[in-house]
């Protein structure tokens, strides 16, 4: 507990030196995953596979031996087509959980590519308490295209995240079944989890670094702050239900084109809204064989007209080998004519 807590002390302390700018790498801050997508975004309490390497470190520290993932989300806007592949790997060592990841940001016509290189480390500091931070180097590529764009543009920085994780809270808050009303013989598939509640807090982008685009111009990168909340509703090996619960704020605000330091922009941006979005889902397992996720959130700070809406995924097989998809109703950073209402596919592998 005593190191839980002097890790929390020392980010603070360094994040308080930091100034806060305007976004750069914007792709940052979409959302990768299939699991994640299909339930509203929510997963910073609950996250406990590849997708962990986005929502919150902490989660990989609850891989047993080894954990791979894959996912894919392309759609259109203004004729343009956009994709996001993200994929992750990790393997549990003697001193914690170690693994590698990458988030592909690409549009196509325009030769236009955002990559995120991801280093992470996870370990369990107590029987509830997990413990992650990444490393992260980040690079982009422009090509030239005729009068469009007339030369080459390429830039990069390094940047980190940092995550906590605190489950099995109240455990007896969890309702389970009677071994006679459970069916037994689907329990080789399930996958230990967590009872009770969870709690989750992930600070993400974080770092002095800077994005230099000129000898003349830089921007700093964006900071995300997730906490989340997860209930494990049900347990039995015939249901599993798990609600979550997230709230995002992006650590950015700006008075007359200067922004406020770290500290003075948590105090100032919540008169404005306070958080930023806000993301909840739905887990229903059933026979540890397949899974119904529903998702809704609700961006707070964006002036469109929906700036809410559903999503809806589906996982087959057990939780340890996969395929995984979801459909949003809303993509909501597309105006209504451009939007591609289409399934996303992905896999998870855990062993």
């Amino acid at each position: 507990m005593k190191k839980a807590i002097y890790l929390l002390i020392i980010t603070i302390i360094i994040l308080l030196c930091q100034e806060i700018y305007p976004q750069s790498f914007y792709f940052l801050t979409l959302r990768p995953g299939i699991k994640g997508n299909a339930m509203g975004g929510a997963q910073t309490a609950i996250v406990s596979d590849y997708q962990s390497f986005y929502y919150n470190p902490a989660g990989l520290a609850k891989v047993k031996k080894g954990v791979f993932g894959y996912s894919r989300i392309k759609y259109n806007f203004s004729s343009y087509e956009y994709k996001r592949d993200f994929w992750g790997g990790a393997v549990r060592t003697t001193t914690g959980v170690l693994g590698l990841s990458t988030y592909f940001y690409e549009n196509i016509q325009l030769s236009f590519k955002q990559k995120n290189y991801q280093f992470s480390f996870a370990l369990q500091l107590r029987d509830n308490i997990l413990f992650g931070f990444s490393v992260k180097y980040l690079h982009q590529q422009s090509k030239s295209i005729g009068t469009f764009r007339e030369e080459d543009i390429t830039y990069s920085a390094h940047t980190g995240d940092i995550g906590f994780l605190f489950d099995n809270i109240l455990p007896n808050l969890t309702l389970k079944l009677p071994d006679k009303i459970s069916n037994q013989k689907f329990a080789k598939f399930k996958r230990d989890n967590f009872e009770g509640l969870s709690f989750g807090i992930a600070l993400l982008n974080t770092g002095p670094d800077k994005v230099r685009y000129t000898t003349n111009y830089s921007e700093p990168l964006s900071q995300i702050l997730n906490i989340g909340v997860g209930y494990k509703i049900l347990k039995s090996d015939f249901l599993c239900t798990t609600i979550a619960v997230d709230l995002t704020k992006f650590l950015v605000h700006i008075h007359n084109d200067e922004s406020d330091n770290f500290f003075k922009s948590w105090f100032s941006s919540w008169k404005d809204g306070g958080f930023d979005s806000f993301h909840s889902g739905l887990d229903l397992n059933i026979l540890h064989l397949v899974s119904l996720f529903f998702g809704y959130e609700k961006f707070y700070t964006w002036d469109i007209e929906d700036n809410s809406g559903f999503t809806f995924g589906l996982a087959v097989g057990p939780e340890y080998a996969r395929l995984e998809s979801f459909y949003r109703v809303y993509p909501i950073y597309l105006p209504k004519p451009e939007r591609n209402k289409s399934w996303r596919f992905g896999f998870n592998i855990s062993y």
